[in-house]
């Protein structure tokens, strides 16, 4: 994907892929909503529900996992990008902010799990396999596994409102970091003589 992606634009790819990923997220939960019993869906008794969710669940995940692809080439164009303005390479500070801005936001996971059950009116421990599926945690589980994913797939798409970096202007600062390198290597040639 990085490599169609390559061709068409990082930001464009990203975008779309997240679209994408939306409304196949959105087509999930309208599923659930629709069908009288979840339990339809299931590998022992395919029928149409269990097509459509195997079908939307691979089409949401394969697109929501595209950006999250995408993210590390963008990181080196923000770092090129830096080189081009301010002539600092800093590929190492660009990784670290995004390692600490990942996990960070990794670590958040089970919290917003915690506090969703809790709402529900699980406060000494999490809901057991097997248990009834009342309506509250019918509507948790598609907020948990569904809504949340396509809410942060939109916040990326917000964020990328944001992002100038599309493939005009980094073949623009690719040019210009060319024209760097050229210079630094006149200057190391004239040191020498």
């Amino acid at each position: 994907m990085v490599a169609i992606a390559r061709k068409k634009g990082l930001k464009n790819s990203y975008v779309k892929s997240a679209w994408i990923g939306i409304l196949a997220f959105l087509g999930l939960i309208a599923l659930f909503l629709l069908i009288d019993d979840p339990a339809t869906i299931s590998l022992t008794n395919i029928g149409t529900e269990t097509i459509l969710f195997l079908a939307l669940y691979s089409l949401a995940l394969g697109f929501a996992s595209i950006p999250t692809t995408l993210v590390v080439p963008m990181i080196a164009d923000v770092s090129d990008y830096e080189t081009f303005k301010s002539g600092r390479y800093v590929p190492g500070m660009m990784g670290t902010i995004f390692s600490f801005i990942d996990q960070l936001v990794s670590s958040l996971t089970p919290t917003i799990v915690g506090a969703v059950v809790g709402l529900i009116g699980y406060h000494s421990a999490f809901p057991q396999v097997g248990e009834a599926l009342t309506p509250s945690l019918f509507a948790a589980t598609l907020v948990l596994a569904f809504g949340l994913p396509a809410i942060g797939l939109v916040v990326s798409i917000i964020a990328m409102k944001f992002y100038k970096l599309d493939d005009k202007k980094m073949k623009e600062i690719q040019k210009g970091i060319a024209e760097i390198k050229e210079k630094v290597k006149g200057k190391k040639e004239s040191l020498i003589i």
